[in-house]
């Protein structure tokens, strides 16, 4: 993925004119801000379509994958860590999170996945998890 160019708050301010100049000629600028997440300003009509073309997308992969696993193990290899079912598990909540259609809850269900696949790739903290606690969780 390529890495976005990027302007201050302030630049922005003092050179309007040569920043815009500079999110139309790269597609894209990042906006750092001082006390506040960061900003990506791009031409309207890019974001649009970009925005489009993903919706289409997530509408169509679950069809995709679900003929063939083997395009979960190349694009997650961190799925061999999972026992056998869990893969199939994975893959049917994979599914269903696409199809509702947003993104970020598609880059959640990912991320608590792979550090589910990180506890199995650890045998002692796979084995501290899994364990009866007893009554004392102290640390």
């Amino acid at each position: 993925m390529k890495t976005l160019d990027a302007v201050s708050y302030s630049e922005l301010c003092r050179r309007p004119d040569e920043t815009w100049e500079r999110v139309f000629r790269s597609g894209a600028l990042r906006l750092r801000r001082r006390k506040a997440d960061d900003l990506i300003l791009r031409a309207a009509d890019v974001a649009e379509t970009e925005s489009e073309v993903f919706g289409l997308l997530l509408r169509l992969l679950p069809a995709d994958v679900s003929r063939d696993s083997q395009v979960y193990h190349d694009a997650l290899p961190w799925l061999r860590f999972l026992p056998a079912g869990e893969v199939g598990r994975f893959a049917a909540e994979f599914a269903e999170t696409v199809e509702a259609g947003e993104a970020a809850a598609v880059q959640q269900m990912v991320i608590e996945w792979k550090h589910t696949a990180e506890i199995y790739a650890d045998p002692e903290l796979l084995r501290v998890l899994t364990s009866p606690f007893g009554d004392d969780l102290a640390p």
